[in-house]
């Protein structure tokens, strides 16, 4: 047995049985690394990601893989959802020891003494393939290597160090000037796929964030050309997410991130964050281009999210899991005689339609996707959308006899202040009263059950709250409740948004060189973290900006617009650079512009 027996995290607790003795990060277990003098092997996931569930099953599970790991490590695993901080620190190490992105699971081989990586990967088989090595062989050789070649380690790590400490302190401070726009939209340009949309080859991510610059960016470009340019880029590639398989047409919302450069087979995870924020862009783009195919996918996706991710606290799930029966994509991938089965004698409209007349393209199955876009005007008709909805109700009933996917029931405040911005943005451009009613439940929620005491809790449990909230917690939910139209918000909402703004220039502002730590300093394992580029989520110091900018103009509070200049001007060095990757930040630019 395990020590993961009461934790509430999902993904923890589901591992409680592995015959591999985990510890949950803490001070106990780096403090029993030390002791013993032993390195430490790291396992970051979380519940719904298919890697992580494969590599569990492989290696995890494996008596003799679990004796390898007891005899020679102290093993600590980490939900990414509860240790955001944590994950971020060491997906930074992983990207300067290994030269490519990060991902999940990550794996860590820490040295107890300062707790610095000297070597890390991410998912690594249980047998030897092209691509990696076997996981044992991994764990045999870093054991090896730790004891027999210490003192080099200690060289190699004091670079190490400063390589990280370099990273994530943030950048130098600039200026205010120039919102960065057309340099942005240029790098974006730069990556941009003429063929398919997104800006990137395979695997290719949906980054709500870029989309969202985007959108936003097309109100203040005044040449013509750069306009039509940038509302290409968007439309096309909102278009073909649309369209593709990264999108649920059956049930609704978006999975992870697509396999293919084409969007048609997607990582089968769905979470909360990523679908809140397409809520929002979606739902904006329809408005300005009353497109009807935009509407009905910010409605699908909301009401799938409304569906099968609210809690009957009123507040959201964090994810779905990508497998059901230990099978990737299964509860989403159909047959051609289900269908028909299901459909009759719309069989053949439906498969026309969505890909069944093709080949089959996962497993043997169909997974169902609608054909690429080439131009706007293939985008689904409102006669379109109104046939389809009478087969997708259908199917979905059909679906719903499956053995569905787990749902990880962990609360992250964060994730669920994105879903309540998306279905308030809903309501502000569709009049949705059904989404504001749900918004404001939620935001019930987390003020009495994650607000104690005028601190956040970045998670809850059936109720319970777990870890201090992050600077994302406290930013993304201070956008949400400024977000509110003024006729809707009531009193409690102001007064919280005032109180969530105090608490983070309180316990997050970096009184010496402006902008947010991403967690209290005295909290770091290695270095406190201060970042400012966009991830799959928004920046934090880029979202508390634009919340405190907005929460200025409707109190008058001089503080929160001081806050927010010099957490600008803190991340001016890093923007300046590269500003594609810190679209959030030049939208905070922008809104700083107006004022």
């Amino acid at each position: 047995m395990n020590s993961l027996q009461n934790q509430r995290s999902t993904y923890l607790s589901d591992r409680r049985e592995d015959p591999v003795n985990w510890h949950p990060w803490g001070k106990e277990a780096l403090a029993l690394a030390k002791k013993k003098k032993r390195p430490i092997l790291l396992s970051i996931g979380y519940s719904s990601s298919h890697l992580c569930r494969v590599m569990a099953r492989e290696s995890f599970t494996s008596n003799q893989i679990a004796k390898l790991i007891n005899n020679q490590y102290v093993p600590i695993l980490v939900d990414r959802e509860e240790r955001r901080d944590v994950d971020r620190l060491y997906q930074v190490a992983h990207r300067l020891l290994t030269r490519s992105g990060g991902g999940w699971p990550l794996t860590v081989f820490i040295d107890p003494n300062d707790l610095l990586p000297f070597y890390s990967g991410t998912y690594f088989p249980a047998q030897a393939n092209e691509s990696a090595p076997a996981f044992r062989d991994v764990l045999k050789r870093m054991a090896d290597t730790y004891e027999s070649q210490f003192e080099k380690i200690q060289e190699f790590k004091s670079k190490l160090e400063e390589a990280i400490i370099k990273s994530v302190a943030g950048s130098e401070i600039g200026e205010l000037g120039d919102p960065l726009i057309d340099q942005a939209c240029a790098q974006i340009d730069s990556s941009f796929d003429e063929k398919y949309g997104g800006f990137e080859q395979a695997p290719k991510s949906l980054h709500p964030a870029g989309l969202e610059f985007l959108r936003e960016a097309l109100a203040t470009i005044d040449n013509e050309e750069q306009l039509k340019r940038a509302a290409h880029m968007l439309d096309f590639t909102l278009g073909n997410i649309s369209l593709g398989g990264i999108h649920d047409h059956v049930g609704g919302g978006f999975f992870g991130y697509s396999s293919e450069r084409d969007w048609s087979i997607p990582r089968f995870e769905k979470t909360l964050a990523d679908n809140a924020q397409l809520i929002s862009v979606f739902a904006a783009r329809a408005k300005d281009l009353n497109n009807s195919w935009f509407k009905h996918v910010a409605d699908h996706t909301a009401d799938w999210m409304i569906r099968e991710m609210r809690l009957d606290n009123g507040a959201f799930a964090s994810s779905l899991d990508a497998e059901s029966n230990n099978t990737d994509g299964r509860y989403y991938t159909w047959s051609k005689d289900e269908v028909k089965a299901v459909l009759g004698e719309d069989a053949s409209d439906f498969s026309f339609a969505f890909g069944l007349d093709k080949s089959a393209n996962f497993r043997g199955k169909w997974h169902v996707r609608a054909n690429t876009l080439k131009s706007l005007d293939e985008l689904p008709s409102e006669e379109d959308i109104s046939r389809h909805k009478e087969y997708f109700p259908r199917l979905m009933e059909a679906r719903l006899t499956r053995h569905s996917p787990q749902r990880d029931e962990t609360v992250v405040a964060a994730w669920n202040a994105l879903a309540i911005k998306g279905l308030i943005d809903l309501c502000n451009y569709f009049n949705r009263e059904d989404c504001l009613g749900i918004a404001l439940t939620a935001i019930d929620y987390l003020r009495d059950t994650h607000w104690q005491n005028k601190m956040l809790f970045a998670t809850s449990k059936n109720g319970k709250p777990g870890v201090d909230g992050y600077l994302d917690d406290y930013a993304f939910l201070l956008q949400a409740l400024v977000s509110l139209d003024s006729s809707v918000a009531r009193a409690e909402d102001l007064d919280f948004a005032n109180e969530l703004a105090d608490t983070m220039i309180e316990r997050f502002f970096d009184e010496d060189k402006g902008g947010f730590l991403f967690m209290p300093a005295e909290q770091a394992p290695i270095s406190p973290i201060k970042t400012f580029a966009d991830d799959w989520i928004p920046s934090g110091n880029a979202i508390a900006s634009i919340a405190l900018l907005r929460l200025n103009a409707q109190t008058g509070n001089d503080r929160y617009k001081t806050a927010a200049e010099a957490s600008l001007k803190a991340g001016m060095g890093d923007t300046k650079d590269w500003p594609s990757a810190h679209a959030t930040m030049v939208r905070a630019l922008m809104v700083y512009d107006k004022l």
